[in-house]
């Protein structure tokens, strides 16, 4: 990586890789200082920082996630838009479609295969279900925060309130000063 300096002169920067290999080791000696002042028995450590340092991460793996799928998409569509000729592209599709079923049918052969040798899950003794209801905790601020990260964005855009599959119900004015739910297919527009 070269950069210009002011008189124009020619200096190198710090190349990526040792970049992240020293962010590495900051992490690994941070970690063990924490570890050295009383790890997760202390009450600081155990509640403030590594909650801060888990969001942080957590954070990091959803924003990648997020970026993953729209990178792929595009850069699907520029290949497939930089070859020009129909028939290069007939031609590609099939072989991926070929490539995709046979990779597809080793992979379900060798689950196969090793499912019937190694047995998963035979004498696993299963209980009974508790009849009793717990009550969950409600999720903290970080995980408030992270929740509102899609990792796809665009099953976010396309899914409408996942959890029920209905549209979120927003409360808004109708002509006349009539408030509404949000629910349109019971009360209809013309409810003015």
């Amino acid at each position: 990586m070269v950069e210009k300096t002011k008189n124009g002169a020619e200096k190198k920067g710090t190349p990526l890789y040792v970049k992240i290999f020293i962010a590495l080791f900051a992490g690994i000696a941070f970690g063990y200082v924490l570890n050295f002042m009383g790890g997760v028995e202390n009450e600081i450590i155990n509640g403030y920082v590594l909650l801060f340092f888990q969001f942080i991460g957590d954070l990091f793996i959803k924003l990648i996630k997020m970026i993953v799928v729209p990178l792929v998409f595009f850069c699907i569509i520029d290949a497939a838009l930089s070859l020009g000729d129909i028939k290069k592209l007939r031609s590609i599709g099939v072989k991926t479609i070929i490539w995709f079923l046979a990779t597809g049918g080793i992979s379900a052969t060798i689950g196969l295969i090793l499912a019937n040798i190694i047995k998963p899950g035979r004498g696993l003794q299963l209980g009974t279900a508790e009849t009793a209801m717990e009550v969950k905790e409600l999720p903290g601020i970080y995980q408030t925060l992270l929740d509102l990260i899609p990792s796809n964005p665009f099953q976010a855009l396309t899914s409408v309130w996942q959890a029920s599959g209905r549209m979120i119900r927003t409360p808004i004015r109708l002509p006349g000063g009539k408030r509404s739910n949000g629910n349109f297919r019971r009360q209809g527009l013309n409810a003015a």
